[in-house]
């Protein structure tokens, strides 16, 4: 079961496309074609600051338990959901019983 990401990021995410493509490089042109029909791969970086200790460790354990292979659902600022797996995770603590964490968000298609 994929489950769902269900904890609300600060405000200021920033999302990054790649576009995969497909070149052909030839003397005066080159040709592209997209890779595949989900070829523009959105990423979303998510900031969680100055959150209490307990809730950055729910949040880590549940990132970790798909050990950047498994999907799961999440719900943007749209209310749209989607299946994202997340490849990188940083966390900092703060104060006492208090930390940060940015997680990346790879929009996946397929499970």
């Amino acid at each position: 079961m994929a489950g769902t990401f269900s904890w609300r990021p600060d405000w200021g995410i920033n999302t990054n496309f790649e576009f995969k493509v497909n070149k052909a490089e030839f003397t005066d042109y080159v040709q592209r074609a997209a890779k595949g029909i989900n070829h523009v791969v959105p990423s979303v970086t998510l900031n969680f600051l100055r959150r209490p200790v307990s809730e950055v460790d729910a949040m880590l354990d549940f990132l970790t338990s798909k050990k950047g292979v498994e999907s799961f659902t999440w719900y943007n600022r749209r209310e749209q959901a989607g299946l994202y797996t997340c490849e990188e995770i940083t966390v900092s603590d703060d104060d006492d019983g208090v930390a940060s964490m940015t997680a990346v968000f790879l929009r996946v298609y397929g499970g």
